[in-house]
């Protein structure tokens, strides 16, 4: 009998389309102007490998560990400063779980690049680079104590967010005034379509402009 192969397969190689692009352009518009940006589309578009794809999250959990991310037991030498968190919410959470388990990983990418850069030289004098940005995957698991806290640790921060989640979620998230009062942009993840595929020696696609209090819906 030949023994089943045990090895993990590679990962498959990622390829930049127009929607990453304007994904990518909406999450930079966010972390500029500091406003909270809602994502929203249909499952399997490719919202949160887009969001791994942006916060570099996969080479992240490799010098993080798995959840809670604790840091690994031998962290890889990032070249960091990480501006980008990307944070999942359990099926099963409280605010009081929301508040724990942002602020951890916030504060860990927040200190990751100061710890590489000192195990390279452990004299030098190194200022802890905090992240701009908060991606949050899965809103739609977030009951109202969970969305206040987020607005919370947004309104303490003063960084930019991004909350991915479901169509319909524009609708639901307008019905909290204090939260919704601070969304300033919207993008709808759409699927593939022909064409849709950026050649990697093609012009760049042209960025849509967006402006702060502006709110844009595809």
């Amino acid at each position: 009998m030949t023994p089943l192969d045990q090895s993990a397969p590679p990962p498959a190689e990622f390829i930049v389309t127009r929607e990453y692009r304007l994904f990518s352009e909406f999450c930079d518009a966010c972390r500029q102007h500091r406003y909270i940006g809602l994502c929203y589309g249909a499952p399997g578009v490719g919202k949160t490998v887009s969001a791994r794809r942006y916060a570099n999250w996969d080479e992240m959990e490799v010098a993080l560990g798995p959840p809670p991310y604790r840091y690994a037991e031998s962290p890889i030498r990032v070249e960091g400063p990480w501006r980008t968190v990307l944070y999942t919410p359990p099926v099963v959470n409280t605010a009081r779980i929301i508040d724990r388990e942002v602020a951890n990983v916030w504060g860990t990418v927040a200190g990751l690049s100061r710890r590489s850069i000192w195990r390279t030289d452990p004299m030098a004098a190194v200022r802890a680079e905090q992240p701009t940005l908060l991606i949050v995957d899965e809103v739609d698991r977030l009951k109202t104590a969970g969305l206040e806290q987020l607005r919370d640790f947004y309104d303490r921060r003063q960084v930019g967010m991004v909350f991915i989640g479901m169509a319909g979620l524009q609708k639901r998230l307008a019905r909290y005034a204090q939260l919704y009062s601070r969304i300033g942009f919207v993008h709808q993840f759409t699927t593939l379509e022909r064409g849709g595929v950026a050649d990697r020696h093609q012009a760049p696609i042209p960025a849509t402009r967006f402006g702060p209090g502006t709110r844009r819906s595809r």
